[in-house]
């Protein structure tokens, strides 16, 4: 079997994390309810839902909405940065799947909360044979959540390999 020079191997890993950022980021983040009293539980239990059914249909501007205009995640990018990322990402995998597990969402209050998950992520290259442009990866993510104008922004984001981010 043939397998990819390292440095190929993990720029797809990139890629299958900062989608899964993504994936998880749209999930977290779009509109608040609008009642008084709010359940900021279900609510980004909800976003994440949406945030997978955003990436699964390769909808990268619903992904990038999102995101806080101050968004900063551990590895150094700012929400220009991601934009970017998220529509390569979603250009080049035409058909994703992803499951998220272990959701985790603390409300530390109605207008600030963390989430935490597991992401499961397999994509299609649409640039390789078949046989060949399958990448998978699974990573734990973890969110910094903030409302603004009533509604869900991912603020800041860490990510890695499941086991070596704490929840």
């Amino acid at each position: 079997s043939v397998t990819a020079p390292t440095s190929l191997r993990n720029a797809r890993t990139d890629g299958c994390r900062s989608i899964l950022l993504l994936t998880l980021s749209v999930a977290g983040l779009l509109h608040g309810c609008g009642q008084p009293e709010r359940d900021v539980e279900a609510e980004i239990a909800l976003l994440v839902d949406t945030a997978q059914a955003s990436v699964e249909a390769g909808d990268a501007g619903s992904v990038i909405d999102i995101l806080s205009q101050d968004y900063a995640d551990a590895e150094g990018r700012n929400r220009r940065a991601m934009a970017f990322l998220v529509r390569t990402q979603l250009g080049r995998y035409q058909r994703l799947k992803t499951l998220v597990t272990d959701l985790s969402v603390v409300a530390i209050s109605d207008q600030l909360a963390t989430a935490g998950m597991t992401v499961s992520l397999i994509g299609s290259d649409s640039r390789r044979p078949a046989w060949t442009g399958i990448d998978a990866d699974r990573v734990r993510l973890e969110l910094a959540l903030r409302r603004e104008h009533g509604r869900w922004y991912v603020s800041g984001a860490r990510w890695g390999p499941p086991g070596t981010i704490p929840h």
